[in-house]
């Protein structure tokens, strides 16, 4: 019985050099990752200028966190009604951030350009609807959760005629971190 005791007790104190043993030294352990991956969803009262026509913008940004030189570079949807004058438009396309950094007070303040392309619906209350090819682009600026937008709105079959400068404000959220 002493014997069976003292080889419990030689385990016992040989068990954490055992231990030590298999841990993996500190140069081994990999560094943590961080994500550049975010998205944004938001917002924006929309008005044409030709006719005053208001219209709501739903956008949603998504960057993949690219490397480099595309690392400023996000995917954008724009989800855009106007009842007022039957016209739906849903675009793909773009945001790039231009990379330049305020100081001070300013500092969450940033410039962007967007693209978009895809298709408007004009869908009168009476009638057959039509579609064409259109695109919105243009640029803005962001200020913390809320932006500003000045665009060219290509929409041939709109009330307004084929082009009309749009311009809209929101706010957005953002999931991630950028």
């Amino acid at each position: 019985m002493k014997h069976g005791m003292m080889l419990c007790a030689i385990a016992f104190l040989l068990t954490p050099a055992a231990v030590q043993a298999q841990t993996a030294p500190a140069s081994n352990v990999p560094a943590p990752v961080t994500s550049t991956l975010s998205f944004s969803v938001g917002a924006s009262a929309l008005g044409t200028t030709s006719q005053a026509t208001p219209a709501t913008d739903v956008m949603l940004a998504l960057n993949p966190g690219f490397k480099g030189a595309l690392s400023n570079l996000e995917f954008r949807s724009d989800n855009l009604l106007s009842p007022g004058a039957n016209l739906q438009y849903y675009g793909g396309g773009f945001n790039f951030n231009v990379p330049k950094h305020l100081p001070g007070v300013f500092a969450p303040l940033s410039f962007y350009v967007d693209g978009t392309f895809g298709i408007d619906r004009i869908v009168p209350p009476a009638g057959a609807s039509s579609s064409h090819f259109a695109f919105l682009a243009g640029g803005g600026l962001k200020w913390l959760t809320s932006s500003g937008e000045v665009d060219d709105l290509h929409t041939p079959g709109a009330p307004w005629g084929s082009n009309t400068p749009a311009i809209s404000g929101g706010i957005s959220y953002l999931f991630g971190h950028q």
